[in-house]
C-alpha cells in the first residue's frame, strides 16, 4: 500500500469515528458509507412512467423512482422541518437507481416555490434536487420561472381545486433570455407528484418556449 492510499485510508477511518455511516432511515449503523441500508433500500419499488396530458394537443412523460412510501416519504417529509439535507441524498438516490441518467435532457428545470415558503423552509427542495443532479449529469439547472401566486397546500384540495388553485400561478423571470430554450429538451424536477396539477401547469408555461420536447421527473409519485 502506496502513502497515499495509506493517507486516504487514515482520513476515512477518521471520518467514520467522527460521523459514523448510519441508515438515513432506521438509523442502524452501517459497515460503509451508503444512504440506505440494504433492508431499507429493497422496499424502494421501482415504478413505471406515465403520461401526462398538458393541453389537449400536448403532453409529457413523468418519471419517479419509487412510490411515496417509506423511506422515501420520511426523507421527502423533512422539508416541513426545514431539513435540506435528505435531498442531496435523494438526489444520489434517484441518479444511481432510476432510468434519469439514460434521458436526453438539455436543461433541468426545478418547480417555484413562492417567496412565503421559501421564506419558511429556507430552501427549495426541488432547486437542491435539481442542482445535485445537474452535478451528476452535467446538464445545467435553468432557474427561470417563479411562482407569483400564494397557492394552498395541493395535498388539501380535490383534483378540480387544485387545478384552480394553481391557474395563472407561474410567470417567467424578466431577466431570463426565454430565446435559448426554442427547441431544447426540458426536464421538469420536483420531489412529489400527487394529481399532477403542478406538472402540468408548469407543462403548459414552459410549452410558451417553444422546446423540443417536455419531461418531468419526480422522486415519489402517489
Amino acid at each position: 500500500m502506496n502513502l497515499k492510499k495509506i493517507i486516504n485510508f487514515g482520513i476515512e477511518q477518521f471520518y467514520n469515528i467522527l460521523s459514523p455511516p448510519i441508515c438515513v432511515s432506521c438509523r442502524i449503523y452501517l459497515n460503509k458509507r451508503e444512504i440506505l441500508c440494504q433492508e431499507c433500500f429493497v422496499k424502494i419499488k421501482p415504478i413505471v412512467s406515465i403520461e401526462l396530458e398538458i393541453t389537449k394537443t400536448k403532453s409529457m412523460k413523468v418519471f419517479a423512482l419509487s412510490f411515496y412510501q417509506e423511506p422515501l416519504r420520511s426523507m421527502i417529509m423533512a422539508k416541513f422541518f426545514s431539513n435540506p439535507a435528505p435531498f442531496k441524498q435523494l438526489a444520489e438516490l434517484v441518479w444511481q437507481n432510476s432510468a434519469i441518467s439514460n434521458l436526453e435532457f438539455d436543461y433541468l428545470v426545478p418547480v417555484p416555490l413562492h417567496w412565503t415558503r421559501f421564506a419558511s423552509r429556507g430552501f427549495n427542495q426541488a432547486y437542491i434536487l435539481s442542482y445535485y443532479l445537474s452535478k451528476f449529469s452535467g446538464k445545467p439547472v435553468v432557474d427561470i420561472l417563479i411562482r407569483k401566486k400564494m397557492t394552498k397546500f395541493q395535498s388539501l384540495l380535490s383534483k378540480n381545486e387544485r387545478d384552480e388553485n394553481l391557474k395563472s400561478a407561474f410567470e417567467f423571470k424578466k431577466s431570463v433570455n426565454l430565446e435559448q430554450f426554442q427547441g431544447k429538451k426540458l426536464l421538469i424536477i420536483d420531489d412529489l407528484m400527487t394529481t399532477g396539477s403542478t406538472l402540468k401547469h408548469l407543462g403548459k408555461k414552459l410549452c410558451e418556449l417553444e422546446p423540443s420536447s417536455i419531461s418531468a421527473f419526480v422522486v415519489c409519485r402517489r
